[in-house]
């Protein structure tokens, strides 16, 4: 996931109540913080370490206007959370709104982003998406649709979120619902890649708002993985409860049994003991056969109060 929100002046200044960007001193959020907030923890479930970069657009920084800039002090933040401190922290290095709004620079730098990504990544087993927070307002048309052309053979979908409730007419544009995009050499997109989601049309109704967002990138997944002849990794196989490894933590004392056969088996009359951790997918009252320091297949319940990933001394 890679986030980025819109700082143009057609936002109106963070000092301003009723604007978009507006700092309640309350600690009211403001429509981009909704935004982040809801969109952002829709999304960052599909991201494997939930680590991200959030980038800015639009502001004027030391004085020049910079289309795409780093927001906060490292290249990725962690969560949710981490976008909303990005977002509140950029305010006090004194951006000033500006323009024009120019999404081209960002769009390249994503699609850049998230080929590097891929080819880092074992069989290619990587796909971004771009979340684009902005208020509607568009100054480089020709040169975004000629960069989302570009983009469609790239594994990058775009989620274009409008905030506020401006004249969004040029997003709809883009999500090539209509149409297929071709840029300025009349050359066509390889697929469709973009989807906009007009914020306070679905803010209200979670589940809404949840469907509307992921409603076409599965099938664009799908499409670029397809195009490429990327085959899905195997299954993950399921954990094998009889390799489960002994603990030096002491737990509650569980009563096994010993399933073994052959030589030296059930031979000992004296109590034998040793500790297991169970793995984070056995429930209490799940049957468990684990091996003993001795090589034994020794078979237990899970003791009820036992927690995921938690230690239990077995008796046998």
């Amino acid at each position: 996931l890679m986030v980025v929100v819109d700082f143009t002046g057609s936002n109106g200044s963070p000092m301003v109540p009723g604007t978009l960007h507006y700092l309640d001193p309350r600690g009211l959020p403001n429509q981009y913080q909704s935004a982040i907030s809801c969109i952002g923890g829709i999304l960052q479930e599909y991201d494997t370490d939930k680590k991200f970069p959030i980038w800015g657009f639009g502001a004027r920084i030391n004085g020049v206007v910079n289309h795409c800039f780093q927001i906060g002090d490292s290249e990725e933040v962690h969560g949710v959370g981490g976008l909303l401190d990005a977002y509140r922290g950029v305010f006090a290095k004194g951006i000033t709104m500006s323009g024009p709004t120019l999404f081209s620079s960002i769009l390249a730098s994503a699609t850049q982003h998230s080929i590097a990504l891929a080819q880092s990544t074992p069989n290619q087993q990587a796909y971004s998406v771009l979340l684009i927070l902005t208020d509607g307002i568009i100054n480089d048309m020709r040169q975004t649709i000629d960069a989302l052309v570009t983009a469609s053979d790239a594994p990058l979908s775009v989620i274009i979120v409008g905030v506020g409730n401006a004249d969004f007419s040029a997003m709809e544009a883009l999500d090539g619902d209509g149409g297929v995009l071709k840029d300025s050499k009349f050359k066509p997109a390889k697929r469709d890649i973009v989807q906009f989601v007009p914020f306070s049309k679905f803010a209200a109704s979670p589940s809404r708002l949840a469907a509307e967002t992921l409603a076409e990138v599965p099938t664009q997944v799908v499409q670029y993985m397809s195009s490429k002849k990327i085959r899905p990794m195997p299954p993950v196989p399921p954990p094998d409860f009889s390799q489960v490894t002994a603990s030096d933590d002491t737990g509650e004392t569980v009563q096994g049994s010993d399933q073994s056969t052959g030589p030296g088996a059930g031979a000992s009359s004296v109590p034998q003991f040793f500790e297991v951790s169970i793995p984070p997918t056995a429930t209490p009252g799940a049957e468990m056969v684990v091996k003993s320091p001795e090589g034994h297949d020794i078979k237990f319940i899970v003791p009820a109060g036992c927690p995921a990933g938690g230690v239990v001394r077995l008796q046998y």
